[in-house]
């Protein structure tokens, strides 16, 4: 476990660089971001910008089945080797039923399997259609409708998704000129994603200098510091 930083008027002399002062700079990283020193003198870290770079988005998926006899339907997304599969969305479409009935759509093969309440009707088609704000990651994803609507209900459901060749991306900042010192952040960036934080409600010092570290994926981006 890493030693936290005491504050920097505890800790004795600083680095070569100096005492501290008010100016913020922006210290971006190559892209993609390797491993090395980011900065070689005593400072205050205010913040950080990171966004996944290594993500590489496959061919899109969409898969459908239907009923005409109201029977238990589904669709799953493909996996692919070496990829992950992500869910956007999917539709769902229910006939006119026999008699007014309730079930649940499911959609399965995530972190937490998700369920969505349906009714049909005698008078009118019933639709569900949902659109995920950002990709959703899974495995083996699959939407089902359960059987419902009478021997006569013309049921169908769509699914729609991608995949992506790339893994997380996991930096961390440490003060000092390796991954020896004190560690002062561990950023884990899902693929895709972006990752931003600020610390200017407060000042976390690092004394020999800022080094990144970079665990795994692909990353670019800046950190702020106080020098």
């Amino acid at each position: 476990m890493a030693t936290l930083a005491a504050p920097l008027s505890e800790a004795g002399p600083l680095a070569a660089g100096g005492e501290p002062g008010d100016e913020v700079l922006v210290v971006p990283t190559t892209a993609p971001a390797v491993t090395g020193q980011l900065l070689g003198m005593a400072g205050y870290l205010q913040g950080y910008s990171f966004r996944e770079t290594g993500a590489t988005v496959g061919a899109n998926q969409e898969k459908s089945a239907s009923t005409v006899v109201g029977a238990a339907i589904s669709v799953t997304l493909t996996d692919t080797a070496g990829e992950q599969t992500f869910i956007t969305g999917f539709d769902v479409t229910l006939g006119i039923a026999a008699a007014a009935a309730a079930g649940v759509v499911t959609v399965t093969g995530l972190t937490n399997q998700l369920n969505y309440d349906v009714e049909v009707s005698t008078t009118q088609t019933t639709t569900l259609s949902i659109r995920f704000p950002q990709p959703l990651p899974g495995a083996a994803i699959t939407v089902s409708v359960p059987a419902i609507g009478g021997a006569a209900a013309n049921n169908a459901v769509q699914a729609y998704g991608t995949d992506s060749a790339s893994v997380q991306a996991v930096l961390e900042l440490w003060d000092g000129n390796n991954a020896a010192g004190v560690l002062l952040a561990c950023i884990s960036i899902a693929p895709g994603g972006s990752a931003t934080q600020s610390l200017l409600a407060g000042k976390l010092p690092f004394r020999s200098g800022l080094f990144i570290n970079v665990v795994s994926g692909s990353a670019k981006g800046a950190v702020y510091v106080l020098v």
